[in-house]
């Protein structure tokens, strides 16, 4: 009796940490990256860094990097930004609430950009 309670427990124990785990990774939003990012950046924890780049293809080099060590020092704020690009070549900045409310991200604000930024997007 007592090891079927022990092995009842186990289970439960082991269905929590994976709901939790599955939980924490839909939770994370692009926000809380761009948190871990300013947070490791003021650490200097380029382990950290290289983690959250996409197949660790880090295009910033060593340098950009302790530039930007100084700047998280700075207080910050969060936007959430996503670009349209249509087939004619012009684009549309959206930005984002930064976390959802009421379970869904809102649309702050449409911009149009300018067709001299549109590099930094591409």
């Amino acid at each position: 009796m007592k090891k079927t309670i022990i092995f009842i427990l186990s289970i439960g124990l082991f269905i929590s940490i994976l709901y939790n785990i599955k939980l924490k990774n839909e939770s994370e939003t692009p926000t809380d990256i761009a948190l871990s990012l300013n947070d490791s950046l003021g650490r200097k924890d380029y382990k950290n860094i290289e983690k959250l780049f996409m197949d660790s293809n880090i295009t910033t080099s060593k340098d950009e990097l302790d530039e930007f060590f100084e700047l998280s020092k700075q207080n910050s704020n969060y936007s959430l930004f996503e670009t349209i690009t249509y087939n004619n070549g012009e684009m549309l900045l959206v930005e984002f609430s930064p976390y959802k409310i009421n379970n869904e991200y809102k649309i702050i604000g449409i911009k149009k950009i300018p067709n001299d930024m549109k590099n930094l997007f591409n």
